[in-house]
C-alpha cells in the first residue's frame, strides 16, 4: 500500500522503526512534564516563583553544552550518542520517579532533575536532528521534520489525557506518570538497536570548531532570521504553556483535569498543525509562513490570556498550537536543508540552544513576572514583544520571506 504524500518520510524503513520508538517515548515525556509542573506548583503552595524556577533550571546546562555538543556530532556515529543519552535519561527519570513515589520530593529535587534532564538532551537534540537527515536524506526532510512534529503533538495530546485520568482516577498521581515515562525510553532503545544511519563521509583527521557552526549562520540571512524567530517564538509564545498551571487553579479555579484539557487542547492544535504542513511540504514557501503565523500568535494570545472561561481558553489554546507549531516546524526544516552536511551538527546545535535556553528562559521570566502583575498581564506583554519582533526580522531579512 503505497503512503498519501503526508506520510512521505515513513516510506524509509529505518525513519518509520525510529518515529514508532520516538513517538511512544515522547508520551511518557509529556506526562513528566506536566507531573512536575503541577507537583511542584502544589507542593510550594501556589508558588509562581518555584514554577518558573522549575521551568528555568534547564537554561544553565543548554548554554554551557549546546555548541560544544554540536561539534561533537560532526564528528561522531550518532547512533552512538542517542544510545548514551536515551539510557542516561532512562536513569534519571527512574531516579526522580523513586524520589516521588517515596513521598519525601522537594522542590529542589525537581530544579536539580530539570538541570540533568536538560544536559543529557541538550546532546541529544543535535544528534537526533542528524540522525533523522542520514535516515531519510534531504529531499524528505521537511515531511520528516513536520512528522517529528506530528508525534510530539499526538503525545502531548495522550500524555494529557493520560495524566489527567491517572489524576482524577488512581491513587499513583504523579509518581506514577513519572515512572511510566522511565520506562518508555526503552522504546526508542529498541528501536535505535534496529536502524544504523548513513555515515557522513569526512577527513579522518578534521577537528570541526565549535564555533565555525556560529559564524556560518551569522553570514547566512535565512539560517539567522530562522534563528531569531525560533528563539522568539519559544520564549514569547509557547511560554504560555509554563503558565497553564496558573491559568487552571489561580485564573480559572480549577483543578489537575483542567491543566490537562488546556495542555491536550495546545496538543491537538499543533497535532493539526504539523499535519497541515507535512502535507504542503513539497510546495510549502516556508519564509511566508513563518510571517504569517508569527503575526497571527500574538492576537491569540492576548485573548486567550483574558478569556472568561475555561471553556473558551481551551479552545483557543487549540488555535494557539496549530498557528505557533506550523511556524516553529518550518524554521527547523529551513535551518536543516540550508546547511552543508559538515557543519549539520554545529548549525543544529544553535537550533538546540536557541529552544533550551528560550523555553526555560521563558518559563523563569513569566513565572517571576505573573508572581507581579499575573498570568494574564504576562502573556499579554509577551504577545506585544513577539508580534514587533516578528516585524522587525521580516523588514530587515527580505530573504527569508521568499525563503522555501
Amino acid at each position: 500500500m503505497r503512503l498519501p504524500a503526508t506520510f512521505d518520510a515513513l516510506r524509509e524503513r529505518d525513519f518509520a522503526i525510529f518515529y514508532v520508538g520516538l513517538g511512544l517515548s515522547l508520551i511518557g515525556t509529556w506526562m513528566e512534564r506536566q507531573a512536575l509542573l503541577w507537583l511542584v506548583y502544589d507542593i510550594t503552595g501556589d508558588s509562581e516563583q518555584w514554577l518558573g524556577l522549575a521551568a528555568g533550571a534547564p537554561l544553565v546546562p543548554a548554554l554551557l553544552l549546546s555548541i560544544p555538543a554540536g561539534a561533537m556530532v560532526d564528528r561522531v556515529d550518532v547512533r552512538k550518542v542517542l544510545l548514551t543519552t536515551q539510557s542516561l535519561m532512562l536513569l534519571g527519570a527512574a531516579g526522580i520517579a523513586t524520589v516521588v513515589l517515596s513521598g519525601v520530593v522537594r522542590p529542589w529535587h525537581i530544579v536539580a532533575y530539570a538541570v540533568y534532564a536538560s544536559a543529557v538532551f541538550t546532546v541529544d537534540a543535535p544528534a537526533r536532528h542528524a540522525f533523522v537527515v542520514r535516515i531519510v536524506g534531504r529531499d524528505r526532510v521537511t515531511n520528516a521534520f513536520a512528522l517529528n512534529a506530528v508525534a510530539f503533538q499526538v503525545a502531548q495530546v495522550v500524555g494529557s489525557g493520560v495524566f489527567g485520568v491517572i489524576m482524577l482516577t488512581t491513587d499513583i498521581g504523579e509518581g506514577g506518570c513519572l515512572a511510566i515515562n522511565a520506562v518508555s525510553f526503552a522504546c526508542v532503545l529498541a528501536s535505535l538497536f534496529f536502524i544504523s544511519p548513513k555515515p557522513r563521509v569526512a577527513n579522518a583527521l578534521e577537528r570541526p570548531h565549535p564555533l565555525e557552526g556560529l559564524r556560518y549562520a551569522a553570514r547566512q540571512p535565512v539560517i539567522r532570521a530562522a534563528l531569531i524567530l525560533a528563539v522568539g517564538t519559544a520564549l514569547l509564545g509557547f511560554q504560555v504553556g509554563q503558565l497553564f498551571p496558573v491559568y487552571a487553579k489561580a485564573v480559572w479555579a480549577a483543578g489537575p483535569d483542567a491543566y490537562a484539557w488546556l495542555r491536550g487542547a495546545l496538543g491537538a492544535g499543533a497535532l493539526f498543525g504539523g499535519i497541515h504542513i507535512a502535507t504542503r511540504a513539497s510546495t510549502l514557501r516556508r519564509g511566508r509562513l513563518v510571517f504569517v503565523c508569527g503575526i497571527a500568535a500574538p492576537p491569540l494570545l492576548v485573548i486567550f490570556a483574558h478569556a472568561p472561561s475555561l471553556e473558551m481558553g481551551i479552545a483557543l489554546a487549540a488555535l494557539m498550537g496549530f498557528v505557533m507549531i506550523q511556524s516553529h516546524s518550518a524554521t527547523s526544516a529551513m535551518i536543516q536543508t540550508s546547511v552543508p552536511d559538515d557543519l549539520r551538527g554545529r548549525v543544529s546545535s544553535l537550533f538546540t540552544l536557541c529552544v533550551l535556553t528560550s523555553f526555560p528562559l521563558g518559563g523563569l521570566v513569566g513565572g517571576f513576572v505573573a508572581e507581579q502583575i499575573g498570568a494574564p498581564w504576562t502573556t499579554t506583554a509577551g504577545a506585544l514583544t513577539l508580534v514587533a519582533l516578528v516585524a522587525a526580522v521580516h523588514l530587515t531579512h527580505p530573504e527569508f520571506r521568499r525563503a522555501r
